[in-house]
């Protein structure tokens, strides 16, 4: 069972670039089958390996069965002191977590167990480890029928990865069956949890009923439902690059916003695929919530809905959330900044965040580089026959270039003689679109207004009829200016 465990190992590269393992060990047959192959590998299969591993345990007691939790505890030092491994034991209140934070002991336990393995690697400082667990194919069968049962989407057929992040689970190969077989054909006792038996937790219930009673009918219940999590897992993963090439054009992330845009052609042929929308929008409200843990199937098909709706609809979200359908996207945004947005605008003062994608759809190509993120600024909408009437500091602006040149002359990278060179001498050089999807013609409507309105850049005026005097009676510096020669301002007294 070694080799089938190393090749399983190795398949997934859980031990590549590591020297360092944290091995959960509570002393149930699980965790001793584990932390002895382990060991066996480290000692065993170095060359294959190409370097050292050094394993540490970690034993949690949860604070839950009194006496026999003190009974695993010293069984657990046993069996690493006889195998010659560190261990490290933490004692914990996990019913008086669970009853803080709201949740069940089953997940105060999971959440308790992974920061001690977390602590132990920091402590040691260790930086090129992983943790590894003992969940077996059985434990996956349990675990994708108690998401399947429970209403799960995609995501939740996956059932557990053999790597997760610095998780590995080297066991996911091998039954519970072969478990027990290993440990007695090797002599290697294990401690039994008595809340194993208890049908209150879920995942007991599921495992002593409901597969039982499953396998009735179909035999190989377990072995379908792993392959059931390898095959959804192969086709998750195909969905998130999809949903990764979708975010580079749609997705657009700020401070306490992310906005889903609609305003490609494109986007209703892949961007607005249910499947990828869904994904943006899980996306989008992790970015400004912190994660998704809260949010339901029914909060995401009522944002998918916005697409549909009017603009200035707005769905409420969990976490204090707000989705909200805008002229050519969808925004979520936390109550935080709408409040503050509310307090600006009763102060008389509007501003909002213009999204510059770093990607071929709303990117800005300039001489020095190209330029993307968000450009914060102060607006008002300007009617083309009020420019000369607008107020000190405000820009009016309907597209990404504007808002590209307006972050560039606020951040002091180009003056406004630089813009207006630019954009009357190469205005092609400006903005980069890709497939042609935006028309030069579609830059119109473009307004820069100097924050001490010295002068003023008319984008219609600079491809007007008359295109050798663009800026002819516009102001700059107290004077009235005639034209502007190879990106020089000629004035009209000069």
């Amino acid at each position: 069972m070694v080799k089938k465990i190393y090749k399983y190992i190795s398949e997934y590269k859980m031990l590549d670039d590591i020297h360092n393992l944290v091995v959960g060990l509570s002393g149930g047959a699980d965790s001793v089958c584990l932390i002895s192959v382990l060991s066996v590998i480290a000692r065993d299969y170095i060359e294959e390996i190409g370097h050292e591993i050094h394993i540490t345990a970690v034993h949690v007691n949860h604070g839950i069965r009194g006496e026999e939790a003190q009974r695993d505890e010293a069984f657990a030092k046993r069996i690493a002191e006889s195998m010659g491994i560190e261990l490290v034991c933490f004692n914990l209140e996990i019913p008086k977590m669970a009853k803080q934070e709201g949740i069940s002991q089953e997940s105060a336990g999971r959440i308790a167990r992974y920061r001690c393995f977390r602590q132990v690697a920091a402590d040691r400082g260790m930086t090129d480890y992983r943790i590894a667990v003992a969940h077996h194919m059985d434990d996956q069968a349990e675990t994708v029928l108690m998401h399947i049962i429970r209403g799960s989407g995609m995501a939740g057929l996956n059932g557990m990865r053999a790597v997760s992040g610095d998780i590995i689970r080297p066991l996911l190969c091998v039954t519970r069956e072969e478990i027990l077989s290993y440990l007695k054909d090797n002599g290697l006792s294990y401690v039994t949890d008595s809340t194993n038996l208890d049908n209150e937790y879920t995942r007991n219930m599921v495992r002593n009923c409901l597969i039982p009673s499953m396998e009735k009918l179909n035999p190989q219940l377990k072995t379908a439902l792993n392959n059931l999590a390898k095959d959804s897992s192969e086709c998750w993963d195909y969905v998130q690059r999809q949903v990764d090439e979708a975010a580079m054009g749609y997705l657009v992330k700020g401070d306490g916003i992310a906005q889903i845009r609609f305003d490609i052609p494109e986007c209703y042929e892949t961007g607005c695929e249910p499947v990828i929308l869904r994904e943006l929008i899980k996306r989008a409200y992790c970015h400004v919530h912190g994660d998704i843990v809260n949010l339901y199937r029914c909060h995401i098909d009522a944002v998918c809905g916005l697409k549909d709706c009017n603009t200035g609809k707005r769905v409420n979200l969990p976490g204090q959330i707000t989705a909200i359908r805008n002229d050519d996207s969808i925004l979520i945004c936390s109550d935080g900044y709408m409040a503050d947005m509310a307090k600006k605008q009763a102060a008389g003062v509007q501003s909002v965040e213009i999204p510059l994608k770093d990607s071929n759809h709303g990117c800005v190509e300039l001489p020095e580089g190209v330029y993307g993120g968000f450009a914060t600024v102060k607006w008002r909408v300007i009617d083309k026959k009020d420019f000369e009437k607008a107020p000190n500091g405000s820009i009016g602006m309907e597209t990404s270039l504007a808002a590209a040149l307006t972050m560039l002359y606020h951040n002091g990278d180009f003056s406004l003689l630089d813009i207006a060179k630019l954009m009357s001498t190469a205005p092609a050089k400006i903005l980069k679109i890709n497939a042609g999807s935006l028309k030069t013609g579609a830059l119109a409507d473009i307004a820069l207004v100097d924050v001490d309105k010295e002068w003023i850049v008319d984008r219609d005026k600079l491809h007007g009829k008359s295109k050798n005097t663009p800026f002819k009676g516009m102001k700059m510096k107290g004077k009235v200016v005639k034209t502007i020669l190879e990106g020089k301002v000629v004035f009209e007294e000069d």
